[in-house]
């Protein structure tokens, strides 16, 4: 997995970003300046505010393409996934694989451990 890029689904991932904007509107009226601009920038990166509009269709692909796979109560994909490009055509999607115990060599027990 070299030479990956990591990125979020951009679609309205955090916010909106019109609700983003509203932010930055009241985080500037903020006494220190610095640390209302790191936060906004650490918003707009999560949310994919610079992703071209190419990159944000390919990334909503990717996670429709994921959640189609999915089977409901083995393999769950989260509404905002991490999403990673690699070198070669595709990108793995971040989900959830259930392992029973089972499966995992252990002597199940009733108290939910």
């Amino acid at each position: 997995m070299e030479n990956q890029t990591v990125f979020l689904p951009a679609h309205d991932l955090l916010l909106p970003i019109a609700e983003i904007q509203v932010l930055k509107v009241l985080l500037e009226s903020h006494s220190d300046h610095a640390h209302a601009a790191a936060f906004l920038e650490k918003i707009a990166l999560r949310c994919g505010a610079y992703e071209s509009a190419e990159r944000r269709v390919a990334i909503a692909a990717y996670q429709r393409a994921a959640e189609s796979l999915a089977r409901d109560g083995e393999i769950e994909v989260d509404e905002s996934p991490v999403i990673s490009k690699g070198d070669d055509p595709g990108a793995y999607v971040q989900a959830w694989l259930w392992v029973s115990d089972d499966d995992a060599g252990l002597v199940a027990t009733t108290d939910g451990d």
